[in-house]
């Protein structure tokens, strides 16, 4: 059994903190760090996405799958205010567009963006949009005409934002030896139905409740 101590991994979030609680959680590590040398018996909780390092360093035990999806999408954020998830489709003239969107910062807030809003569309709609042939401020662009009715004269934020494949992880082990994998590193979800924090600490919480 565990020692009553509990590592993150590098990249997991401080919110899984407050799902372990009534556990003394280290600051995050990986297995080359002194804090995770210094706690050998700790509990390991491996919250960090879908491209755990973590998970993949132990493939043999983990026995991941992951199956690239069709669809490109672009996480990106927005000045426009939000109340709750909101759902975009836009029928274009090369295909379907789609945006799931939501708030991430309360109102009132001195933020640039205050909700994220993600397009996702098909590989050959994407492509007959000519969206392969565009950087991130072409994109941006682009989007922004595209949703502009939606928009309401907000804009959309980059950060580091490309255009990406989404991969489905699944896991034929959730647990190996005192790890645990968390959230997008041992099931992703498609991002319309919440973020991957959200359901990692929703695995924390049920961990949590098994002891």
């Amino acid at each position: 059994g565990w020692d009553g101590h509990v590592i993150l991994t590098s990249g997991a979030s401080e919110a899984i903190a407050l799902a372990v609680r009534g556990r003394r959680v280290l600051a995050g590590a990986t297995e080359h760090d002194a804090v995770w040398r210094a706690a050998p018996d700790a509990g390991v909780l491996a919250a960090d996405g879908d491209n755990s390092l973590l998970r993949e360093h132990h493939a043999d035990a983990f026995k991941p799958s992951l199956d690239w999806r069709k669809c490109k999408f672009i996480w990106l954020g927005t000045t426009r205010p939000l109340r709750a998830f909101t759902f975009v489709f836009k029928n274009t003239q090369w295909g379907l567009f789609q945006v799931p969107a939501y708030p991430f910062e309360k109102p009132g807030s001195k933020a640039e963006a205050v909700s994220t809003w993600i397009v996702e569309a098909r590989e050959e709609v994407w492509r007959n949009a000519g969206l392969d042939k565009l950087d991130e401020a072409q994109s941006v662009a682009f989007l922004e005409k595209l949703f502009a009715d939606d928009l309401g004269g907000h804009r959309l934020l980059p950060n580091k934002s490309v255009w990406r494949t989404f991969p489905t992880v699944r896991c034929e082990h959730w647990h190996h030896q005192n790890m645990v994998l968390l959230g997008d590193a041992v099931h992703t979800a498609h991002f319309s139905i919440g973020s991957g924090t959200k359901l990692a600490m929703e695995d924390a919480m049920a961990l949590v409740d098994a002891f």
